[in-house]
């Protein structure tokens, strides 16, 4: 519990460090977010677009995968979007309760992240990988593979999670890339630097709607 404990500090942490943008600041999140959309647009895969752009997308029958973008500094990709079903599962909203795998990376480099990127997870799969490459799991405060649970609008996750969470359902698999500005702007995380770009990866295993 003490280590789980830990891990929700650092959710917690995060949106309350979070501060108001300045000129440096700015230039800071409007390079980041020209580099994570060339990142979504050409080097991911599946290859995506802007949720804006779906009506121009030719209509062969094939679903086109997309990314949405939150307050011009959050982007989300659903990858189970199109899932049969997947409609009738309860949504997500501002005061849900939602249970959820996630693992957290340092998305400075932007490309697909690896182990060496990683700073935060409590997803049980990542856990022989971590240890095979020598992590020493038991000392470290932000790994912690129990059940992550929080309420969305009470400020428990950084904001640019939080603003793509809305919308998204239950079961769903979720990709969330955020700039600084809505993740650790204005403060250092263990070792994160305050001002990179982030990537979330989440599974949303259970909400409670109220």
């Amino acid at each position: 519990m003490k280590r789980a404990a830990h891990i929700f500090l650092l959710l917690v942490s995060a949106a309350l460090l979070t501060t108001s943008c300045n000129q440096q600041a700015e230039d800071i999140t409007l390079g980041q977010m020209e580099r994570t959309v060339s990142f979504l647009t050409s080097t991911h895969t599946p290859r995506l677009i802007c949720e804006d752009d779906l009506a121009d997308y030719p209509d062969d029958n094939t679903p086109p995968q997309f990314y949405s973008v939150f307050g011009r500094a959050s982007y989300r990709y659903i990858v189970n979007y199109y899932d049969a079903g997947r409609d009738a599962r309860p949504e997500v909203w501002r005061g849900c309760t939602i249970t959820m795998t996630f693992a957290a990376y340092d998305f400075s480099a932007y490309r697909a992240p690896t182990l060496a990127q990683l700073y935060a997870t409590n997803d049980p799969a990542l856990r022989d990988a971590m240890a095979n490459a020598g992590w020493t799991l038991d000392d470290d405060p932000f790994f912690a593979f129990e059940p992550v649970t929080v309420t969305l609008g009470k400020g428990e996750l950084i904001r640019g999670v939080e603003m793509a969470l809305e919308g998204c359902r239950e079961g769903d698999e979720v990709e969330i890339w955020s700039t600084s500005s809505l993740a650790y702007s204005g403060a250092y995380i263990g070792i994160l630097n305050k001002d990179i770009p982030v990537y979330w990866h989440i599974v949303i295993n259970s909400v409670e709607q109220i």
